[in-house]
């Protein structure tokens, strides 16, 4: 069945998008309430920068601060450039402050919008209702979404989303300058946008009925901008992507990647996913399982293009577009500790929710009803998935107790758990999780300084003393352990021993408050002398 003769049902435009506003809305209803979680906290509460709004003319001259504290210094520092997305925050904290509601609200209000957006945009591409209908509805309810709407931090993918969409349907309309701003625009919120430049070419080579001159002269001045953008990234925070190995990760991670990407779409693998870094040997049956889906992945390319189905050549474009550069993020290991993340495919999957819909109304009469039937089944099924996802983002510890049963077995989650308990004073859960995360990494000195600030709290003077000591000796280069020794040796009336374990923390520590410098010195003083 060619593209012209696809039946189109009757579908009320004004009805498909109301029934789309609504999903939208109802299937994130309990993501208003959802608190800060991870590194959200840093990005609103913590960092001083998006409190003054005359700050906004210096996010456009330097890179990416995750967190700057009220004096000015730099907690956490992030090669990324990102000024308007910074822009975009300062804005919000006038408004809302702290309080996470309107934080929340806002990336539910954009993710609907964007998935009207995608209505528009498949609609006006296809001249049909029923296809733009089915691909968005699937688009809206699909649960690899959830992770960019219900965490704040992950605005910026849903900003993109929109202006990215905005940005072809104004291309498609022949509105190229319009286009070209808005594109222009996203670039500066998220580095992924630079994938839009090899949309309007791929847009080019299949949506035109002739290709020549001028498909280059239309898409010349996006790749102008992604190259001007490059440039001015690299002045102010260095290469694209930054990476945080020297090492490449090998080909096959990628390759599996892809794979787990394509099978979540259809199938989360948990209601909270954090994925921990693997390797995948070659005799890996994953790997071989993912290298036999790319050789049907390349077949299914070479079969689109000779059948010239040009519409699903280009939405199949779009998924390998969108998701290239999280895969390359896998393979520069600038994701350090983690594989990969549910957020990374929340504009990519448009592409496949495209095809199933063009797949569901181009299917045979005969099969029909069989097909509708399953397409009903994916869409309560995701629905309901999606919906549920949602409240785990409630709370740090409600969202990390679930991560952690999804990988019980990485460090990462049971040290951060650990910290959550400690600072609610659930030192007996605490402690069991800084034990579950030295088992898991013995060297982590961290953990060993946690569970020994744990183990004080509970009056194990002793454990607390063998705990540190370990930390000592899992890092030299820790000083918190050497603080915490001085202070028993301290308590203990060793001032001798106190003052050779707080000199190690001076040798070690940055920004040392005054008072406790302060203190040291009149404990240096003293040195011998009893306490």
């Amino acid at each position: 069945m060619t593209e012209s003769t696809l039946a189109a049902p009757p579908i009320s435009k004004t009805l498909s998008l109301i029934v789309l506003v609504a999903t939208s809305l109802i299937l994130y209803s309990q993501s208003f309430r959802n608190d800060f979680v991870w590194d959200s906290a840093d990005a609103i509460c913590q960092d001083a920068s998006i409190r003054d709004i005359r700050n906004i003319p210096n996010f456009f001259t330097q890179f990416y601060h995750a967190s700057i504290n009220p004096e000015g210094n730099v907690l956490k520092s992030i090669p990324y450039y990102r000024p308007l997305l910074k822009t975009y925050r300062t804005l919000q904290y006038m408004v809302f402050g702290q309080n996470p509601v309107g934080y929340n609200t806002m990336n539910i209000t954009w993710n609907a919008l964007v998935v009207v957006l995608a209505f528009q945009l498949i609609h006006a591409m296809t001249g049909m209702i029923n296809v733009a209908f089915l691909a968005s509805l699937l688009y809206a309810v699909n649960p690899t979404r959830v992770e960019a709407v219900s965490w704040v931090i992950s605005d910026c993918y849903i900003l993109v989303a929109f202006l990215a969409l905005a940005a072809l349907l104004s291309y498609h309309q022949g509105k190229y300058l319009m286009a070209l701003a808005l594109y222009s625009a996203t670039l500066f919120i998220h580095e992924q946008s630079i994938q839009f430049a090899a949309v309007i070419v791929i847009y080019e080579l299949t949506m035109r009925e002739k290709l020549g001159l001028k498909n280059l002269l239309q898409a010349a001045p996006f790749v102008g901008v992604t190259t001007l953008y490059l440039g001015t990234r690299l002045l102010f925070s260095g290469a694209l992507p930054p990476t945080a190995s020297p090492l490449p990760a090998p080909f096959s991670m990628a390759v599996v990647v892809l794979k787990r990407y394509l099978k979540i779409f259809f199938s989360p693998d948990a209601l909270i996913t954090v994925y921990e870094k693997q390797s995948f040997p070659f005799t890996s049956g994953e790997l071989i399982l993912s290298l036999a889906l790319l050789v049907t992945l390349f077949f299914v390319a070479v079969w689109l293009f000779r059948k010239r189905s040009h519409l699903a050549l280009f939405w199949y474009a779009w998924f390998f577009i969108w998701i290239s550069l999280p895969i390359a993020s896998t393979m520069t290991n600038r994701l350090g500790e983690f594989l990969m993340a549910d957020k990374g495919i929340y504009l990519s999957s448009l592409g496949l929710c495209f095809l199933v819909a063009w797949s569901v109304v181009s299917a045979p009469e005969w099969s029909k009803k069989i097909v509708y039937v399953g397409l009903a089944a994916l869409i309560l099924f995701h629905s309901t998935y999606t919906f549920a996802r949602t409240k785990y983002w409630k709370s740090e510890t409600v969202y990390f107790e679930k991560a952690y049963e999804f990988v019980p077995n990485f460090y990462m989650i049971t040290d951060i758990l650990g910290r959550l308990y400690a600072k609610q004073n659930k030192y007996d859960e605490a402690q069991r999780f800084f034990e579950r995360t030295i088992a898991l990494d013995p060297r982590n000195s961290l953990a060993y300084s946690d569970l020994g600030n744990v183990l004080y709290l509970k009056g194990d003077t002793l454990g607390a003393k063998q705990a540190w000591e370990k930390a000592a000796r899992a890092d030299d280069a820790n000083p918190i352990p050497y603080y915490n020794l001085g202070m028993l040796h301290e308590n203990d009336g060793d001032i001798a021993g106190a003052a050779a374990m707080y000199r190690r923390y001076l040798a070690l520590a940055k920004d040392v408050p005054n008072e406790v410098r302060t203190h040291i010195a009149t404990l240096e003083a003293m040195n011998g002398s009893p306490k």
